[in-house]
């Protein structure tokens, strides 16, 4: 249950028979509790293990053109701006959670004059993702501003968790048509959609790449228009922050 994922298997695991999967954020060997993180942001996920989910449950990988159209829909950009469409943020006091790991999961060291997100700088004491679209539930919540929200409404874009785009960088990542996933696999569990960057296991993951910071970053990530990392995705399972967004092309 490091860094707040509470993903967990049997320890015995058979040679023959599926293995289950369940969440136990509190660590005492009972799955899915009102209080074992079902509804937080999940971590430790590879780009293998975000394609192969995009493919299996026929989403598709979001580009990082898209992931600026999503934080900044058609407004003119803000220097240094973040998902809630500003460029402060909140920078104290440290959060502090109330029903950690329930579905009503929140902070409650929670204030509306700044923007709000999942960051380094205020969630020392919390080290790891939180509940998805906490700060909107909340019953001080004013706006998009104080919810942390894109133009669209869309949570965390900024902080909790890295989005793993495909990037503009290398022809591996400018040959995607964003196609969707088709709901299969390859044998060995990997996506095998068309023209996908890198979705077979390797130790370069050319043409994607992480956008918009994690719990575990400062502000030279997590701006909008940050691209610092925009040649190869993470090949490991990093404790950091490996999310998964996915997006899907309306008809």
């Amino acid at each position: 249950v490091l860094y707040r994922n509470g993903i967990r298997c049997d320890a015995t695991i058979s040679a023959n028979d599926a293995i289950t999967f369940y969440c136990d954020l509190d660590g005492d060997g009972i799955g899915d509790e009102e209080n074992d993180g079902q509804s937080l942001a999940v971590n430790y996920l590879s780009w293998y293990d975000h394609t192969a989910y995009l493919d299996w449950s026929g989403l598709r990988l979001m580009t990082e053109l898209e992931y600026e159209k999503l934080c900044r829909g058609p407004m003119p950009g803000v220097p240094n701006e973040l998902a809630w469409g500003t460029s402060q943020h909140r920078g104290t006091p440290v959060y502090t959670l109330s029903n950690s790991g329930q579905v009503t999961e929140n902070v409650t060291t929670y204030e509306t004059g700044q923007g709000i997100g999942n960051l380094v700088s205020v969630n020392t004491s919390n080290f790891g993702p939180f509940r998805v679209g906490l700060f909107a539930a909340h019953a001080s919540n004013t706006g998009r501003v104080s919810s942390g929200a894109s133009y669209y409404g869309i949570m965390e874009l900024t902080g909790n968790q890295w989005e793993y785009p495909v990037v503009v960088s290398l022809p591996e990542g400018r040959q995607y048509e964003g196609q969707h996933g088709d709901g299969t696999l390859s044998v060995t569990g990997f996506a095998n959609a068309e023209k996908w960057p890198s979705t077979q296991s390797g130790s370069t993951v050319l043409g994607a790449g992480i956008r918009g910071g994690t719990f575990q970053t400062d502000n030279g990530w997590f701006r909008v228009c940050q691209r610092r990392s925009v040649i190869d995705g993470p090949s490991d399972r990093p404790f950091w922050g490996g999310g998964g967004r996915g997006v899907r092309t309306a008809p």
